[in-house]
């Protein structure tokens, strides 16, 4: 049986192979032939020349020795968290590259200043995506507006695949105005899309995505309340989790207000314990919530979710070339049309998985990024990490084991697995926050 070792020596060969072609072939190092969808963009050739950005990937943690848990080096090396000495820097950087010039101000500030305390509030909006309205299904969906009312100020935007192109060329451009478009561009409809599109929506304007098949059972201003607070104190010796706050003491006040929570809110979806076969199941040992997030705007972990999407799309991409190049009578399992991005998909004969591209491994990997650098010792010269030297990192994985209660670190809350329950009968997820 193919594991996720097997897997990684694959795409490792894949990528080895890539770099050695287009070495020899520069010319081909910018541009892929990619079709696009006649419904998402408007008339024109067949196919068309796009510009591959090359990716911005900071340096990462190398997997710590001993291993963290029983689980061994494989599950740490699963995780794939920045070095938070660059982390800020790096994220800046792709700021600059990748988003339209009049982003970059509150886009670069979230970088360099802390989140207040307590955590700014998210906005009372609410995202939800699906192919049409009609397609959308109406008993999970119509939860979210009957829960949280627009009387009491909640606002729900839903939309639909022609919606969501419209709303992405609004905000950063058509196909070649940006990188981060030519990203969604280049993504074929569907739940790769879809991924990207609750990350880019909540960076630039915040609130709470939640996908269409999930339910809604607690108001969302109930979301997160009376976690306890982490904190970091560099004059103490004591491990991060082992001095905890008292909950913030606005949170009763505002939960009986209706106010929306303050900070990022994300849950643990997957604890593996110690099952030695976690890796065929999930990407993670400890796996982040995706299907339904909250956050105010400008966030780092949302702008570090699209950052790694952009990078695995630019290899996707890339992969096509190499593809094309060596397969000149195209892909024969499809009538020997050329290769697109579409296949490089692991299921459709690619190296890529949709975890690993743009789904749960992405963002777990990005809020724990976040988590790191977030509590890197106060005395580094900058918020994030910036000015630290390399060093052992306060916050590890397995701090989020056997959660029970909600918690804060910095600006987020992680909610316990209990926090979770899916209905297999709805083939739904119903977020149970306490």
């Amino acid at each position: 049986m193919w594991t996720k070792r097997h897997w990684r020596a694959l795409q490792l060969a894949a990528l080895v192979a890539l770099a050695v072609f287009l070495f020899l072939r520069p010319s081909l190092r910018t541009f892929v032939t990619i079709p696009l969808s006649p419904a998402s963009h408007p008339p024109q050739s067949p196919a068309s020349e796009l510009d591959i950005p090359d990716p911005v990937q900071p340096p990462e943690l190398a997997p710590p020795s001993p291993p963290l848990t029983s689980l061994g080096e494989d599950a740490d090396a699963s995780f794939h968290i920045s070095a938070p000495e660059s982390y800020a820097e790096q994220l800046g950087a792709f700021v600059r590259r990748a988003f339209p010039k009049y982003l970059h101000a509150p886009l670069l500030e979230a970088l360099v200043a802390p989140p207040a305390d307590p955590p700014t509030p998210i906005p009372k909006k609410i995202w939800q995506t699906h192919r049409s309205q009609d397609s959308a299904p109406l008993d999970t969906t119509r939860t979210w507006w009957e829960t949280n009312r627009e009387t009491d100020g909640w606002n729900r935007t839903f939309l639909s695949d022609d919606d969501a192109d419209r709303w992405v060329r609004e905000w950063v451009g058509g196909p070649g105005e940006s990188e981060i478009a030519w990203v969604w561009n280049t993504l074929p409809r569907g739940v790769l899309r879809s991924d990207m599109l609750r990350y880019l929506v909540l960076l630039l304007e915040g609130g709470v995505y939640s996908d269409t098949d999930t339910i809604c059972l607690k108001p969302i201003s109930r979301w997160g309340r009376f976690a306890e607070v982490w904190t970091v104190d560099p004059g103490s010796e004591a491990e991060l989790g082992e001095q905890v706050e008292q909950a913030w003491e606005g949170d009763r006040e505002e939960s009986a207000r209706g106010d929306p929570p303050r900070g990022v809110i994300v849950g643990v979806e997957a604890d593996v314990g110690t099952r030695p076969d976690w890796h065929q199941w999930w990407p993670r040992p400890l796996q982040i919530v995706q299907w339904t997030l909250a956050a105010p705007p400008h966030h780092p972990v949302m702008l570090d979710a699209l950052r790694r999407v952009h990078a695995a799309t630019a290899f996707a991409a890339s992969w096509v070339v190499l593809q094309n190049a060596t397969h000149p009578e195209g892909k024969a399992a499809s009538h020997n049309r050329p290769w697109e991005v579409k296949d490089a998909r692991e299921e459709l004969g690619g190296p890529m998985s949709v975890m690993e591209w743009t789904g749960p491994g992405v963002f777990t990997d990005a809020a724990l990024t976040y988590l790191t650098s977030a509590t890197a010792p106060r005395e580094c010269k900058g918020w994030l990490g910036q000015g630290c030297g390399r060093g052992e990192p306060s916050f590890t994985w397995p701090l989020l084991k056997g959660l029970e209660v909600p918690i804060r670190v910095a600006d987020v809350t992680i909610l316990p697995v209990t926090g979770t329950r899916s209905f297999s009968s709805l083939h739904a997820s119903a977020l149970n926050c306490a």
